[in-house]
């Protein structure tokens, strides 16, 4: 396992109660265009009401076409869509934020 999935587990395991787990946490599944989305839901989480700055990068360095785009809803979920190379990024971007408030 990689460690941003590493990381993404105990970021989860850490909100797991028994009652938040029921209603909210995470998802990844595949985009047709291929690529991969992320949900993860921060309600009663320590970053519900914590700032994201949007991000869209494109990254092309062997024609590839990897991309990643990542926001934040107003309803507390947290948005992450990226090329099918580019998921273990995504993950780190989220992972990164969550650690840094």
């Amino acid at each position: 396992m990689s460690e941003s999935l590493n990381r993404l587990v105990e970021w989860y395991c850490g909100y797991c109660d028994g009652l938040w787990e029921h209603s909210y946490g995470i998802s990844i599944e595949t985009l047709d265009n291929p690529g991969f989305r992320v949900e993860i839901n921060l309600v009663g989480t320590d970053l519900e009401h914590l700032p994201f700055q949007a991000i869209d990068l494109e990254m092309d360095p062997d024609g590839e076409g990897e991309w990643i785009s990542c926001s934040k809803s107003d309803d507390a979920r947290w948005l992450g869509a990226c090329s099918p190379r580019s998921l273990d990024q995504t993950l780190k971007i989220f992972l990164d934020w969550s650690s840094a408030k």
